[in-house]
Formats: C-alpha cells, sequence, structure tokens
C-alpha cells in the first residue's frame, strides 16, 4: 500500500492480510504488469534479477503481483493449481523471495515497476 491511503483501506488491507491475502495497490500492480510484460518479449522468456525467468514464470509472477490466489492464476492459465504451485516455488528460488509479498516487493525494487 502507499503511504496516502486512507484509513478505511489500510483497515480493509490489514483484515485481507490477516486472512492470508495479498494486497498490492493498483498503481503498484500497474507498473509491475508493464515491466513483465517488457520482460517477456525479449526473445529469452524475459531476464528477471539476473535469472531467466520462462514467459509462462512472468505471468505467473505478474497475476502474484496482481494478488491473484493460486486458484485464479491456475483458472486464468489453464493449469492445475499444483502447476502453479511448482511453478512459484521456481520462481521465489531464481529471484529469492520466500513468499508471494517478498516475490511482489523484490519485483518493485528490481526496477519492474517504474
Amino acid at each position: 500500500m502507499l503511504k496516502d491511503i486512507t484509513p478505511e483501506n489500510l483497515l480493509r488491507a490489514v483484515r485481507a492480510v490477516r486472512k492470508g491475502e495479498t494486497m498490492v495497490h493498483p498503481a503498484i500492480t500497474r507498473r509491475v504488469f508493464d515491466k513483465l510484460s517488457v520482460a517477456t518479449r525479449d526473445g529469452n522468456g524475459g531476464l528477471l534479477f539476473d535469472q531467466k525467468l520462462t514467459e509462462r514464470e512472468a505471468q505467473i509472477l505478474a497475476e502474484v503481483a496482481g494478488g491473484a490466489t493460486n486458484k485464479q492464476i491456475a483458472h486464468k492459465l489453464y493449469v492445475s493449481e499444483s502447476t502453479v504451485k511448482c511453478r512459484l516455488r521456481a520462481i521465489f528460488s531464481k529471484i529469492g523471495a520466500h513468499d508471494r509479498t517478498q516475490a511482489t516487493a523484490i519485483a518493485i525494487r528490481g526496477g519492474y515497476a517504474g
């Protein structure tokens, strides 16, 4: 969340995070999507943080950064939830993240958020 968040939205975000959901400000999500989109068009399947992500991994990371659940990602990309989980483990390993929130933060700090 950005520092100019309203009290109501901050409370909503805290409640969502307590339930295990991920909250990312829409402006940040758009920047991450834009950067990941460029990364997947470089002909190498996307070079991210000195590690190569496949195009599918970049898509999944973009969905994670957008706050999507494994089930939502699986549905959107026509794969199983277990495939999403497997790909997430690979992505996290490649970028040095331990969880979804950290992966989003790393993507932003790595210049993939404008």
